[in-house]
């Protein structure tokens, strides 16, 4: 009872502290407010000074602009033109927001930082210089859908009250060099600007929802894409060919970006999401999906050599890295498990790639034309190499294959005039159509593993000397080794096996 009866009288001691010092605070504060009114007051007087001397300031300008707007032959009294007008509404342009780039930190701070003026081609003062479509009668339009164009003017302002641009409705317009496109449009369908080879620049309205397949394809001078507002998703194919893009910026709530968006961009050197999309997301101007686990977009025409993947990527989507044209270097982080289809294909700089110790996939035509391309040493949980994975790298002079893997697919290593070795592994049962056809190969080894050898899976490998076949192979095409040099080459195999048969006929 003692001891409940100290820890009770400490327990109010502590709350009667915390009491007194709230009142103590309390009555400092109201000390201090007659001290801080006062200061307000005279910071209040001195703006309002100030505020004074600018009003008389404005008056006395104001009536020496009107002064000098009398005076006759004046340039101040000179109309101001209707394409320069402030007032949007004289010329149908819609007011959108600013172009900006969508930096990284965007995502932290929900802020976009201006875009640099010479990213901007085509501005508004340009326009004056352009041919303007004047008569209605060049637009075919059925209810709110324009069908098709068929004028000839450079600058095209599409009409007010359209919701749709159909499909080809400006397809091989070859002289329109801008179109200014209208809120209220929510849809531009399949190929509906494509072959535009004039177009420079595009205004997209915050209205604009979608964009359907291969729309700007072929718009070889078009040099940006930026979207602001509703826009949630563009087709397949949408800028395919348009290689003098430099930069597409997605600051609205992109939820789908179709497959090859980008192929043939070889000029585009960044690809930027801003803040709303849930589903993607760009880290130095390099696309991945929103948790960062699919690396989807790397500009093809950005200028870096190197690149280092980051560890969230557990794939390199198909097409990631097509046709980079510097890219020298890729390393990938430990994480990746697979690379897609086409994924560096026709990097013709790329000269070494880092795999990650998991990778367990290469889809077909993975490193396809990647012509500087010296070695490839493949990681032991490798289990699959696609067809045509590394067709026509033509310098390739190293491989090490590794040991799970179970098929040489459909031309893997075709037209690698580079390579005059390769040790085949123990585990691989079939060698397929095509596989080192027009190689460099002058000796192979097939492994006591392999029981097929598909078509002309050596035709055509011109300095190849010695075949060392297994008695275990039980098919040999008969053009297997179509096109060698008969005269050079040796095949060797066990007494009355297959290889012997295959030899003894003269394959």
């Amino acid at each position: 009872m003692m001891t409940k009866s100290i820890i009770t009288c400490y327990m109010l001691d502590a709350e009667d502290r915390k009491l007194l010092s709230g009142e103590v605070q309390q009555a400092e504060m109201l000390a201090r407010l007659p001290e801080e009114y006062r200061r307000l007051k005279e910071f209040y007087d001195a703006l309002s000074e100030k505020y004074n001397a600018l009003q008389e300031q404005n008056q006395a300008l104001s009536g020496r602009i009107q002064a000098l707007m009398q005076q006759p032959g004046s340039a101040a009294s000179a109309p101001v033109p209707a394409a320069y007008s402030a007032d949007a509404s004289l010329r149908n342009d819609p007011v959108l927001p600013e172009s900006q780039p969508v930096t990284d930190a965007v995502r932290n701070t929900g802020t976009i930082a201006p875009a640099p003026a010479a990213q901007n081609p085509d501005s508004e003062e340009d326009l004056s210089s352009l041919t303007e479509e004047a008569d209605p009668n060049s637009f075919v339009i059925q209810g709110n859908t324009l069908i098709r164009y068929r004028g000839i003017a450079q600058l095209v302002r599409i009409p007010q009250h359209i919701a749709v641009i159909g499909a080809n409705a400006f397809d091989n317009c070859t002289s329109v060099r801008r179109v200014i496109i209208p809120e209220g449009v929510i849809r531009i369908e399949e190929m509906a600007f494509a072959n535009c080879s004039a177009l420079k620049n595009v205004k997209f309205p915050a209205s604009l929802q979608m964009i359907n397949n291969k729309a700007f394809m072929n718009c070889v001078l078009l040099r940006s894409a930026e979207f602001h507002g509703a826009m949630t998703q563009i087709g397949t194919g949408v800028f395919l060919g348009c290689n003098s893009i430099v930069r597409i910026v997605f600051d609205c709530p992109i939820k789908k970006i179709g497959f090859d968006s980008f192929s043939g961009c070889i000029g585009l050197q960044t690809i930027e999401v801003g803040p709303n999309s849930y589903s993607y997301k760009s880290i130095d101007g390099v696309l991945f999906d929103y948790e960062g686990k699919y690396l989807i977009r790397y500009p093809a025409g950005r200028s870096n050599r190197d690149y280092i993947v980051p560890d969230s990527v557990f794939t390199i989507e198909d097409g990631a890295f097509y046709e980079s044209v510097c890219i020298e270097r890729v390393k990938l982080s430990r994480n990746v498990k697979k690379i897609g289809a086409s994924a560096f294909r026709n990097c013709a700089k790329l000269r070494e790639i880092i795999f990650s110790e998991n990778l367990e996939t290469i889809k077909t035509a993975a490193f396809q034309g990647c012509i500087s391309l010296v070695k490839v040493n493949l990681p032991t949980w490798t289990t699959y190499i696609g067809t045509y994975a590394f067709s026509h790298c033509e310098n390739l002079v190293k491989v090490n294959l590794p040991s799970k893997l179970t098929e040489l697919c459909i031309g893997v290593f075709e037209y690698c005039k580079g390579l005059s070795f390769i040790r085949i592994p123990d585990s691989i049962i079939k060698i397929g159509d095509k596989a080192f056809m027009e190689s460099g190969l002058t000796e192979v080894f097939i492994p006591y593993s392999t029981t097929k050898i598909e078509q002309q899976s050596f035709a055509f490998c011109s300095a190849l000397q010695s075949v060392f076949l297994s008695n275990r192979i039980n098919q040999i095409a008969r053009n297997a080794f179509e096109g060698t040099n008969r005269s050079v080459m040796t095949i060797y195999g066990m007494y009355r096996s297959v290889p012997e048969e295959f030899a003894m006929s003269g394959g």
